[in-house]
């Protein structure tokens, strides 16, 4: 027997999702953010994963040899987001404010993906630095870590969208578990 077009369509209907009321939150000095302190464990986890993540996915694009970044990172990461988040998220029970965990997760996902950027910015500068040294201008890997800067310079928007969306369902799957 063959489901009705009614039961089909119920199938494709979105979940209702909850309004993001940041206009709860005290604004900051500009009268227009909203200020979120993030602790710096969370900031050490998210940034040494989002190193490694965006170096692995460099390293590919270069067509270099990838040595897989440890799982203690992943496992770092994954215990700071875990921790982090059932203390916003036992606090927003505890004030009644489920716009807590909105905030820490819109907060979260601003972290990262400028974390991205910022990666990808420290590795030109340091292509730069080690290509403008002399012992590498005579050597000939100055060519080579020319070529490496126009790569990476042409193609750095597909290694934030592979890095972005490796975090993003890294996320999810921290999430849902």
């Amino acid at each position: 027997m063959r489901p009705s077009t009614e039961t089909v369509l119920d199938g494709f209907d979105r979940p209702k999702l909850a309004r993001l009321r940041l206009d709860r939150f005290q604004r900051s000095a500009d009268n227009y953010h909203v200020d979120v302190v993030l602790a710096p464990a969370l900031l050490k986890a998210t940034s040494t994963y989002v190193k490694a993540l965006v170096r692995e996915h460099v390293m590919r694009l270069w067509r270099q040899p990838v040595s897989s970044f440890s799982d203690s990172i992943v496992q770092a990461f994954q215990r700071v987001i875990v921790e982090h988040h059932n203390a916003v998220v036992k606090r927003a029970r505890s004030d009644n404010r489920l716009e807590r965990v909105q905030l820490f997760e819109l907060a979260l996902l601003k972290l990262l993906l400028q974390q991205v950027d910022v990666e990808l910015s420290i590795l030109r500068t340091e292509l730069e630095d080690a290509r403008s040294t002399p012992a590498r201008r005579l050597s000939g890997q100055s060519l080579q870590l020319h070529q490496q800067a126009v790569v990476l310079a042409r193609q750095s928007w597909h290694v934030r969208y592979a890095a972005t969306r490796q975090l993003i369902r890294e996320l999810m799957r921290i999430e849902h578990v």
